[in-house]
């Protein structure tokens, strides 16, 4: 997902109360994520290997 700032997060839990933990350690809203482009997950995604190695 997308937060209102821009930056793309991946959702690790989402609660009854409309909030969902985040895997940059923030817990927010859901409806103030919205979808974001491919092209956004796919950096994020190429990010998040080169860090792994």
């Amino acid at each position: 997902m997308k937060t209102s700032d821009g930056k793309v997060i991946e959702i690790l839990f989402k609660d009854e109360n409309g909030f969902c933990t985040c895997d940059d350690g923030w817990k927010r809203p859901i409806n103030e994520l919205t979808i974001p482009t491919r092209l956004e997950v796919n950096t994020k995604r190429k990010k998040s290997k080169k860090r792994e190695k």
